[in-house]
């Protein structure tokens, strides 16, 4: 197995138990939506205080406060309010994935329910964001 990942990509982890690369994924995920809430939240308060964003990510990216978010989210999606959806939907695909049980059926079902929760998640996403950003900048 580790031949065939090692064509696809850097870094890869096999887990001792099924489920283990999942699960790590999954907690990777985590980690990318904490560190975008939190950038938010920095952003706005900077903003709102006075500063200019592009300023902001340029001091945060030379620091210690650098992440996705501040490297490739807010100058690619967020500054120039085009809202790159793709990440929500990614983490409400792999959550109903790994809560999938019962073969093609149950693909079927977890396919759905991700549609379905994504597009809703958008329209909620699309509307908070358009209303903070409007506020801030």
């Amino acid at each position: 197995m580790r031949p065939i990942l090692e064509g696809i990509g850097k870094v890869f982890f096999l887990g001792e138990r099924p489920g283990s690369g999942q699960l790590m994924k999954l907690a990777n995920n985590m980690l990318s939506a904490a560190a975008l809430a939190v950038t938010s939240e920095v952003m706005v308060m900077g903003v709102k205080g006075g500063l200019d964003p592009k300023v902001m990510l340029e001091v945060i990216n030379s620091g210690t406060g650098r992440n996705s978010a501040s490297v490739d989210k807010f100058p690619r999606a967020i500054l120039p309010r085009t809202f790159d959806f793709g990440f929500a939907i990614g983490l409400i695909g792999c959550f109903n994935g790994l809560r999938t049980s019962g073969g093609a059926d149950g693909v079927g079902r977890a396919t759905t329910a991700t549609v379905v929760t994504a597009s809703i998640t958008i329209l909620i996403m699309d509307f908070f964001l358009t209303k903070l950003f409007l506020l801030a900048f």
